[in-house]
């Protein structure tokens, strides 16, 4: 680093900006352990579960929308939401 014309660093720090001798060197992870193999997302998780059909032969995600739509018919329920 080169000092700018008051004497002071060129190089940006602050928010977004560390300093040099505390950035990732070339070929280091910020997080070395990282993800154990095999740990799934809750996400995959969620929609594996949301595509097993039940027992009536419907989707757990066909379930779900059936019983939101009910519950929107309700004329109780839509007093809710004015």
């Amino acid at each position: 680093m080169e000092p700018d014309m008051q004497g002071k660093n060129s190089e940006k720090v602050g928010k977004g900006h560390p300093p040099k001798e505390s950035q990732w060197k070339p070929g280091q992870s910020g997080n070395p352990a990282g993800r154990p193999l095999g740990t799934r997302y809750i996400s995959e998780i969620l929609r594996e579960k949301l595509l097993e059909e039940t027992a009536e032969g419907k989707t757990h995600a066909e379930l779900i929308a059936e019983a939101l739509i009910e519950l929107a018919k309700d004329p109780k329920m839509r007093l809710l939401y004015r």
